[in-house]
């Protein structure tokens, strides 16, 4: 499985946050699952394995259309996800003139989960 991967970076769960690794040229993914207690290890390693899987699983498949419904359902989703990113009151707009170059890489990392 993972050849076809070989070289490539994803976005892998690990625990509350998403942190992104590199599969060697060689296909070995080696990555901390950040926690010393085995059997959240366990767990951990089974959710890293089912979103490899699903990364996998996509590119097999390979791109697919969406209809006007599922993409109207998706920026439903990546709208709330990106209010609920903000403490009330605060415009996100705003923020993005201080954020500057890091613009990108702060909403990726607020919608890594809904991927």
């Amino acid at each position: 499985m993972l050849p076809t991967l070989a070289g490539k970076n994803v976005r892998l769960p690990c625990g509350d946050e998403v942190v992104q690794v590199r599969i060697s040229r060689d296909g070995i993914l080696k990555m901390s699952l950040r926690t010393t207690d085995e059997v959240e290890a366990r767990r951990r390693e089974a959710d890293v394995l089912a979103a490899l899987d699903r990364v996998y699983q996509g590119l097999v498949a390979g791109p697919s259309k969406l209809t006007n419904r599922q993409i109207g359902e998706l920026a439903d989703e990546a709208a709330g996800a990106f209010l609920a990113a903000f403490p009330d009151g605060e415009n996100p707009f705003g923020r993005a003139n201080t954020l500057g170059d890091d613009w990108w890489d702060f909403v990726s990392e607020k919608f890594a989960r809904l991927v």
